[in-house]
């Protein structure tokens, strides 16, 4: 989440907490903001009647008739019965475009997968709001699957799973848009020397309370080992992830890419 503060979409803080229940040692958890019409009050003022949020595929604040139109809006941008031009305009009209390019090239960048994008996904809005009208999105769970495999190939996988995305992606301003902010990431937020100081942080100070941690729940299952391979790949897949993306556009996008 660190890594995503400065994106346009939301993240949740958190705090690392060491829970004893009875004086019993229960292990190394993680106290962490809940996405509420409550949250979005708090860091953006909007009026918390107005707030609407669709967290996988429910309704979590609003009413059933915004879920309809997200849904409509969705498969409309989607079908064909628009054309490429015309599903773009659409979208312009109903989402926030900085928010769903920053998200999904920060997804597309760490490789995630699985159980994303058709689950682990929300996004919120304010009714006839301004400034705050149109759909952004809200990333949680990225640990769920991503950051392992750095030849995954996310062009290939949201084409397939994401039909908005795979009908978005042929208009070429989203895509140059899109492709320009991917680099953009490569070049910034995940550079090797800002993210790698930020995990060997990270891991040193869990070192100490994960030992005692799997000693409490995993003795033979797993070790310090396990734990500093888990380091050490995650070490290993962002630089290598920043070569491997740009052969993906080069495969994918030949004409738009130099």
């Amino acid at each position: 989440m660190q890594l995503a503060e400065d994106l346009a979409f939301e993240t949740m803080s958190f705090l690392p907490a060491v829970v004893f229940l009875d004086g019993e040692y229960w292990g190394l958890y993680y106290l962490t903001e809940k996405y509420s019409d409550n949250f979005l009050h708090q860091y953006y003022g909007v009026e918390e009647e107005d707030i609407v949020i669709i967290k996988n595929g429910q309704i979590n604040a609003g009413k059933a008739e915004d879920l309809d139109a997200f849904n409509q809006d969705r498969d409309l941008i989607a079908s064909d019965e628009l054309s490429v031009e015309e599903s773009w305009m659409l979208f312009c009209e109903k989402f926030d475009v900085e928010s769903y390019i920053d998200y999904y090239a920060f997804q597309t960048w760490i490789g995630r997968n699985n159980d994303w994008p058709g689950s682990n996904y929300a996004v919120w809005k304010v009714s006839a709001h301004p400034q705050y009208g149109k759909w952004r999105w809200m990333l949680f769970d990225v640990n769920s699957g991503g950051m392992r495999d750095y030849e995954f190939d996310s062009f290939s996988y949201l084409t397939e799973k994401d039909k908005m995305f795979a009908k978005l992606i042929r208009y070429p301003e989203f895509r140059k848009r899109y492709l320009d902010r991917v680099n953009e990431l490569g070049n910034v937020t995940f550079a090797p020397d800002r993210v790698i100081p930020l995990i060997e942080e990270i891991a040193e100070k869990n070192r100490p309370q994960m030992r005692l941690f799997y000693d409490r729940f995993y003795v033979g299952i797993y070790t310090e080992e396990n734990y500093e391979a888990e380091i050490a790949g995650l070490k290993e897949f962002f630089p290598r992830r920043y070569s491997y993306l740009a052969e993906l556009e080069r495969k994918w996008f030949p004409g738009d890419v130099k």
